[in-house]
This record gives C-alpha cells, structure tokens and sequence, in this order.
C-alpha cells in the first residue's frame, strides 16, 4: 500500500513531558533530536523510506524517511519491531549524514488501521485531546493554531488542523506541534489520514519555510 503521510511538510507520541526546556528533552518512541537513526533502524530501512517519500528531491537540504510498525504489516516500508504509541514515525536527517543525525521526528496514528477518524471533526477533536496533553506540562507556553489546506493536496479537497508551542522564549519558531491531516478526493489514493506529533530543529523549520513560503 503506497500511502504516505506527509506530517512533517507542514512544517510538521510517546513525549517525555518532565517539564521539559529543551527540544533535546522531548522524545517520540523513544527518539530525540541529536539522535542517531541507525540507533533505531537498519540504514537500508532508512534509505528505502527516503527513497519513497515524495517530499525528497535531488538538490534540497534535508531529507525526510517514513517507517511504519510492524504490526502495519501492508505498507512499504516496516520496521522489525512494533512502535509503543504511533504506527509510523518519520525522520528528518541533513542530506548526505552518514550518521543520519534526527533534526526532526514525528509520530502518527493512521486512519487506515483504527478507522476512527470519520470526517474532519472528528480529526479536530483528536488532535485537540494531543495537544491538550501536551501544553498541561508546560507554564503559559506561547500558542498558535491554525487550520488550511495541505500544500499536498493540489485539488484543495483536504484539510489539516495544527496547534503548536513555543519551547523557550528565545526559540526562533514553535517547535512541538500536535497535527491532523484530513485527506479527501483524488489525494488520498497517495496520502493518508493521520493524527500525530512532531518536534523540529530551527533548521528543519527554516528549510520547510523556504520551501512553503
């Protein structure tokens, strides 16, 4: 089943929330920014899944990889152990890092599997209950939400809802957002409906930013 999840375009969890200060502090599936990839998955597991993720392109900064749950089981690109929270997590590595340092990451729960996502209230409320998680741990964090159409979705048919936080003050962007993608019409025949998470480096931010602005 080639369906990607695309969390991380948008500028897009298992998090250790022990008041955490630092985007280093937060992990999803146990991974964190500054993290090795090959600590998690064998290097042919990452490049396959950067091979087949369509945001990839020749000549750009970043590269991003998906890799599902193996209790997925249909997608094309499986890991040999089961994620704790999400079915499938995507990493971001500068290109060419023969370490494949984690920049960003992010987790999701897809609709294909729970079928529990019936239409974009329901993606809403969900992402909603995630982010209030989320800011619970934090002291009058700075906020910002919004809610559009996925720059992926050239037939505008779809729509995503996005809540984010600001870690620090002096952080140049907000770093954790909490995501729904609703996908809707031709689009979802390459991309799936998802709930999730991501933490970003200000560099995966200013990269996405020149490419979306």
């Amino acid at each position: 089943m080639k369906k990607f999840l695309a969390i991380i375009i948008l500028s897009l969890f298992l998090i250790n929330l022990s008041q955490a200060d630092d985007i280093r502090d937060l992990q999803i599936e146990g991974m964190s920014i500054g993290d090795s990839a090959l600590d998690f998955f064998p290097e042919s597991l990452i490049k396959n899944g950067t091979k087949n993720n369509p945001i990839n392109s020749p000549n750009q900064k970043y590269e991003v990889t998906t890799i599902y749950t193996k209790k997925t089981g249909n997608y094309i690109n499986v890991a040999d152990f089961d994620f704790a929270v999400f079915e499938a997590v995507e990493i971001t590595y500068k290109k060419n890092d023969k370490n494949y340092v984690i920049e960003a990451v992010a987790g999701a729960i897809t609709n294909e599997k729970r079928k529990n996502i019936k239409n974009v209230q329901d993606c809403k409320k969900q992402k909603d209950k995630i982010f209030n998680d989320i800011k619970a741990v934090f002291n009058n964090p700075l906020i910002q939400s919004d809610e559009g159409v996925p720059p992926t979705d050239k037939y505008g048919k779809s729509k995503y809802f996005r809540s984010a936080i600001q870690l620090t003050p002096k952080s140049k962007y907000l770093e954790v957002e909490a995501l729904c993608l609703f996908y809707k019409g031709k689009v979802r025949k390459d991309y799936v409906t998802n709930v999730g998470v991501t933490i970003k480096t200000d560099g995966v931010n200013d990269w996405l930013h020149a490419i979306y602005k």
